[in-house]
C-alpha cells in the first residue's frame, strides 16, 4: 500500500502474501508474537498509570499509547525495509558475472560496487519518492 500509494493494493492478498514471503514467514510470525507481548506490557503499564487520579488518564493517553503506536509503526517499517534490502541485494548478486582470474575479480568487484551504489540510490528514491533536482 505504501510502496504504490494505493489503498486497494494494501487489500490485495496475493501481494501481501508475496511481501510476507520476501520477509519470511518465521520472521513475520516471530515479530508478531514479540509485538503482542510488548503491547501487553505497555498496556499493563498504561493501566497502572491510569490509576493516578485525573493526570494518569492524560499521561497514559498522550504518552504511553502514542509511544506504543510509534514503536509498532517503526518496527513494521524496519521489518519491511529489511526484506526490501535483502531482495535487492540478491538481485544485485545475480547480475554479476563470475570471474576467472584475479584481475577479472577486481573488475567484477568494481562493477559490483558501482551496481550497489546505483541500486542503493534507486532504493532510497523508491522508498521516499523521486529525488528533487
Amino acid at each position: 500500500m505504501a510502496a504504490n500509494n494505493s489503498f486497494s493494493d494494501g487489500l490485495d492478498f496475493f501481494e501481501v502474501f508475496n511481501d510476507i514471503g520476501k520477509i519470511g514467514w518465521f520472521k513475520t510470525v516471530g515479530w508478531f508474537i514479540v509485538i503482542c507481548v510488548l503491547n501487553m506490557v505497555f498496556f499493563m503499564i498504561s493501566m497502572g498509570i491510569m490509576m493516578i487520579p485525573y493526570v494518569g488518564v492524560i499521561l497514559a493517553a498522550f504518552f504511553m499509547m502514542t509511544f506504543m503506536k510509534l514503536f509498532n509503526s517503526y518496527s513494521v517499517g524496519l521489518l519491511y525495509s529489511d526484506a526490501y534490502k535483502i531482495s535487492k541485494t540478491q538481485e544485485d548478486i545475480k547480475e554479476i558475472p563470475k570471474a576467472e582470474n584475479i584481475s577479472e575479480r577486481r573488475d567484477v568487484l568494481d562493477e559490483y560496487e558501482e551496481i550497489s551504489k546505483d541500486k542503493k540510490e534507486d532504493t532510497i528514491d523508491s522508498m521516499y519518492g523521486e529525488k528533487d533536482e
